[in-house]
C-alpha cells in the first residue's frame, strides 16, 4: 500500500486533496460531520486546561504570553502550562501571573491559571538532574519536558545529523541521568505536594517505553506528546502498549488540523483514536504559539469545535480538556 509519510495512504491523501471534499464532509450533504451547537464549545472551553502551549519570550517568533494570557481569561480557560524549548518557563510564569490576576480582575473576570517548566536540550545541560533540583522548587513549575530539538530521534529522522541527546544507554536501558529524574520529581511531591509531569516531547517510542515504565514504578506520570504529528506519530498498537503501561496520550490542534505547519494531517483519524484507547487516557491541547497560528485559546477552543463536529461527545471533551489535565497537573478541582 502507497503511503504519503507514516500515516497517510496515498489514496487517503487524494481524498483530501479532491475538489469536493470541503464540500462532502458536512452533514447537509449527508457527510461525515455532525451537528453541534456554539453553546457547547463555549461550555467545554470555559474551564479547559492547555497543558502544552507555546509563547514569547523566547527564542523564536512567538505571540506574546501577556496577550495569551489575556485572552484566555476572555475565554475562560482555567490554566495553562508555557512551554519552551531552551530555557525554564516557571519563574515568568509566576510574574504573568501577578499581572493576570489584575488585569482579569479589573474586568470581572477569573485569571487563568499560568504554569511553566523547563525543557531538557543542550542549552540547559540536556537531561540534568542537577538542573532539574534547582529549577522544581520553582512556584508555577508544573512540567518537564524530555529533548525536543536536540534528542537524538529528532536530530537523525528531520536534519540527518548524529550527536542528539538519547535517555538510553548502549545496552538500551534508562540512564542513570534519566532515572534521577524520575526520582527528583517523586521526592519533590511527596515533600512538597507538588505534582509534577513528564512529558516525552521527541523521543524514539523505545526510549518513551523506557521511561513510562520507570515513572510509572514511581508513581510519576508521563504524556506522550503529539501522537499524530509526523515525526512522533504513533500506531494504535504502540498507543496502547503505553497506555497499559500507564502514559496518557496528547491530541494536540496544531498536528490533528491541518494548518500551515503541519498542511497534511487528517482529522478524522482523531476520532479512531478516542474510540480505540478511551478518553480517560488522551489530553487535548493547543500546542499553538507559532507566528502563523491562532492563539493558544483560540486554537484549543477550535480544536474543541472540531471535535464535537467529528461525533465524540461532550463528556470525552469534558475528560480530555478539563478532566485529564487538571489531573496530570495536580490541580484542585475548583480551580
Amino acid at each position: 500500500m502507497a503511503m504519503v509519510g507514516k500515516g497517510l495512504t496515498l489514496e487517503r491523501a487524494k481524498e483530501l486533496q479532491a475538489d469536493k471534499y470541503g464540500y462532502s464532509v458536512h452533514e447537509l450533504k449527508g457527510g461525515l460531520l455532525v451537528r453541534f451547537e456554539e453553546e457547547d464549545v463555549v461550555e467545554l472551553t470555559t474551564g479547559a486546561v492547555d497543558i502544552h502551549m507555546h509563547a514569547y519570550p523566547d527564542n523564536w517568533q512567538r505571540p506574546s504570553i501577556v496577550n495569551i494570557g489575556e485572552r484566555a481569561c476572555e475565554l475562560g480557560v482555567k490554566a495553562m502550562v508555557w512551554k519552551c524549548h531552551k530555557t525554564s518557563t516557571a519563574g515568568e510564569s509566576w510574574i504573568l501571573q501577578h499581572y493576570l490576576d489584575m488585569w482579569a480582575s479589573q474586568r470581572g473576570l477569573e485569571a487563568t491559571k499560568i504554569y511553566g517548566g523547563i525543557t531538557f536540550n543542550k542549552s540547559v545541560g540536556g537531561v540534568n538532574p542537577d538542573t532539574l533540583r534547582e529549577q522544581i522548587v520553582f512556584p508555577h513549575f508544573k512540567t518537564v519536558w524530555m529533548p525536543t530539538h536536540d534528542s537524538d530521534h529528532e536530530m537523525r529522522e528531520v536534519w540527518g545529523q548524529e550527536g542528539g541527546i538519547t535517555i538510553l544507554d548502549e545496552k538500551k536501558e534508562l540512564k542513570p541521568e534519566a532515572i534521577k529524574i524520575v526520582d527528583i520529581i517523586a521526592k519533590n511531591e511527596a515533600k512538597t505536594g507538588n505534582k509534577v509531569l513528564i512529558s516525552a516531547c521527541h523521543l524514539w517510542p523505545n526510549e518513551i517505553i523506557a521511561l513510562i515504565k520507570e515513572a510509572s514504578s514511581k508513581k510519576v506520570d508521563v504524556l506522550v506528546d503529539h501522537v499524530t504529528q509526523e515525526l512522533t506519530k504513533l500506531t494504535i498498537d504502540q498507543m496502547k502498549e503505553m497506555v497499559d503501561l500507564g502514559a496518557y496520550l496528547g491530541l494536540y490542534a496544531l498536528s490533528c488540523v491541518p494548518n500551515f505547519y503541519i498542511p497534511m494531517t487528517d482529522p478524522f483519524n482523531v476520532k479512531r483514536i478516542v474510540e480505540e484507547i478511551d478518553s480517560k487516557h488522551i489530553v487535548i491541547a493547543s500546542d499553538c504559539g507559532q507566528p502563523l497560528s491562532v492563539l493558544p485559546p483560540d486554537g484549543l477552543k477550535a480544536f474543541i469545535r472540531t471535535l464535537l463536529a467529528l461525533g465524540i461527545s461532550k463528556q470525552d471533551i469534558k475528560i480530555m480538556v478539563k478532566d485529564n489535565p487538571a489531573k496530570l497537573l495536580g490541580l484542585p478541582s475548583d480551580l
